[in-house]
């Protein structure tokens, strides 16, 4: 099995996974980098032969100093170049344009037969960027959406209907917007004893203590997921958001029918 080496940007990696995924059912072992250093790193002591081909995410390079083709073309062991989000070619001709500049660019340290074998890879590779359910997230002329799996999709939640259906009032809505924000991740009775009047008044604890009572109790009471207000310890608490065991067998009947697609 050959190599496929992959740089993205941090804020593509789950939407990579997937494409890595897909790459891999070509026969190829993918390793995503996030660190420019590091890939080059890698790139210069892959083995001869050992690499099938890279993908490169267009914005960990700045494209009128730096060409990643050129840059390839003086590695050891130069390998196949797949910038997959460039923003030049066309969404039917990205395969032709991939095979052109690699033939432009690697030849003769490349032999262009073995650029041509991977016309057909690169081809499902373009076939997955184009789909309507990933470009959006890959396409660097408009700004990319930020990609949810289905878990993540099934977690959220709409605040003003929670709002609406448990009656929730707009000063205990406050508290619980405020530790929704800030999932999982533990907030003060300081913090919100001074969201809610401003500063920090100790003797009104026993009013925020009222209110996560009730918030608690809200919660419970939410049948699209499952919602926690925790007391991490003395003075802090924090939110969890968790799918009821009906979705999560849903979900892992879905995958186990459709494969990487929800993963």
């Amino acid at each position: 099995m050959g190599k496929v080496y992959l740089l993205i940007k941090p804020d593509l990696l789950k939407v990579c996974k997937y494409l890595a995924l897909r790459i891999e059912t070509f026969g190829s072992d993918v390793k995503i980098f996030l660190k420019p250093h590091e890939f080059y790193v890698a790139l210069k002591l892959v083995e001869h032969g050992a690499l099938d081909y890279v993908l490169i995410d267009v914005r960990t390079f700045q494209s009128d100093v730096f060409n990643p083709y050129i840059e390839m073309s003086m590695m050891p062991n130069p390998a196949p170049v797949v910038v997959f989000n460039d923003p030049f070619p066309e969404l039917d001709k990205m395969t032709a344009f991939w095979i052109s500049k690699n033939k432009t660019y690697l030849v003769p340290r490349i032999a262009p037969e073995r650029i041509d074998k991977l016309e057909d890879t690169f081809f499902l590779i373009e076939v997955f960027l184009k789909s309507e359910r990933f470009n959006k997230y890959i396409n660097v002329i408009n700004r990319p959406e930020t990609f949810l799996t289905e878990e993540e999709k099934l977690l959220q939640l709409d605040l003003e209907k929670f709002q609406a259906v448990h009656k929730i009032s707009p000063s205990r809505f406050k508290v619980f917007k405020y530790l929704h924000e800030r999932l999982e991740k533990e907030v003060s009775e300081k913090e919100l004893i001074s969201l809610l009047f401003g500063s920090y008044l100790p003797e009104k604890r026993a009013v925020l203590f009222s209110y996560i009572c009730e918030l608690r109790k809200a919660c419970r009471n939410e049948k699209s997921v499952k919602i926690r207000i925790d007391r991490e310890y003395k003075g802090h608490y924090s939110m969890r958001i968790t799918l009821p065991a009906e979705k999560i067998k849903s979900l892992d009947d879905k995958k186990k029918i459709s494969g990487y697609w929800l993963l």
